[in-house]
């Protein structure tokens, strides 16, 4: 647009054009509002699933422990099973 107005005029159509879009953006700047909403709650979205999966990951490990210390366990009854 700036090299069109350093020429001093421009075509009908080309204005028409540049009339269009700028009608354009100006519709779509009701939406933008929203849009940065979404985006925000995008990112809270993330970081809460970010959270989730370290949670989950901690309770994996747990888990697993637990695991390890029945096994132990279970070692043990049945080593006290076959000395009786």
């Amino acid at each position: 647009m700036k090299n069109l107005q350093s020429k001093g005029s421009i075509s009908l159509q080309e204005e028409k054009r540049v009339i269009k879009e700028i009608s354009d953006i100006e519709k779509s700047l009701p939406f933008a509002g929203p849009l940065e909403e979404l985006e925000e709650q995008s990112k809270d979205v993330k970081e809460l699933l970010k959270t989730a999966k370290q949670k989950v990951g901690q309770k994996s490990e747990v888990s697993k422990r637990l695991r390890d210390e029945c096994r132990v366990i279970q070692e043990k009854i049945d080593k006290m099973r076959e000395v009786k």
